[in-house]
């Protein structure tokens, strides 16, 4: 599964089950491949390749010590000033990259991230992904009515408010647009439940492409 995320000036591409996780935040890459497991990041001009199974790596970079153990292990990771805990198949990694949190949760690893200010919870693969981006903040809630929806092939624009939408999918593009945030998604067979603000979307895909772009905030939520 491809998961580009964009956040504020940053691009760090994880890979977790074959999930594919690239994410922009504040200049910085950090291409991760976990279970298995080769994980090459890049942190600050720091180039560190590392292949893991459940065995633990200490390491040192840019005078930050970054112990690591995969598969049902924990991988504590600490670089230049910002904390970002993941958790990865069981595993958890806490990571420092400037003074930014973002809590992600992915195929039931959470990735706590906090990127400048605003707040984006959102539930894929029955995980939850709060993201803080661009000094607005996107309180989880998942209240109202449940719309069970099955699709086949086509596209289906939707406005939810305090509404739970669970959705099943095939071969469909599925653009979403929330407190300002643009998620457009392409889906094929595997299960991706996702909650924004008030509106709770379980979806079934498989290789899936879910793009997010963080803007500021301009309207109430507005699901397309």
């Amino acid at each position: 599964m491809s998961i580009p995320i964009v956040v504020v000036g940053v691009r760090i591409p994880i890979v977790v089950m074959g999930v594919s996780i690239p994410i922009v935040v504040v200049g910085m890459s950090i291409p991760i491949v976990v279970v298995g497991v080769s994980i090459p990041i890049v942190v600050m001009g720091v180039s560190i390749p590392i292949v893991v199974v459940g065995v633990m790596i200490p390491i040192v970079v840019m005078g930050v010590s970054i112990p690591i153990v995969v598969v049902g292990m924990s991988i504590p990771i600490v670089v230049v000033v910002v904390s970002i805990p993941i958790v990865v198949m069981g595993v958890s990694i806490p990571i420092v990259v400037v003074g930014v949190m973002i809590p992600i949760l992915v195929m039931g690893v959470s990735i706590p991230i906090v990127v400048v200010g605003m707040s984006v919870p959102i539930v894929v693969m029955g995980v939850s992904i709060p993201i803080v981006v661009v000094g607005m903040r996107i309180p989880k809630v998942v209240v109202g009515m449940s719309v069970p929806i099955v699709v086949v092939g086509m596209s289906i624009p939707i406005v939810v408010v305090g509404m739970s939408v669970p959705i099943v999918f095939v071969g469909v593009s599925i653009p979403i647009v929330v407190m300002g945030v643009s998620i457009p998604i392409v889906v094929v067979g595997m299960i991706i439940p996702t909650v924004v603000v008030g509106m709770s979307v379980p979806i079934v895909v498989v290789r899936v492409n879910i793009h997010i772009v963080v803007v500021r905030l301009r309207k109430p939520i507005v699901v397309v």
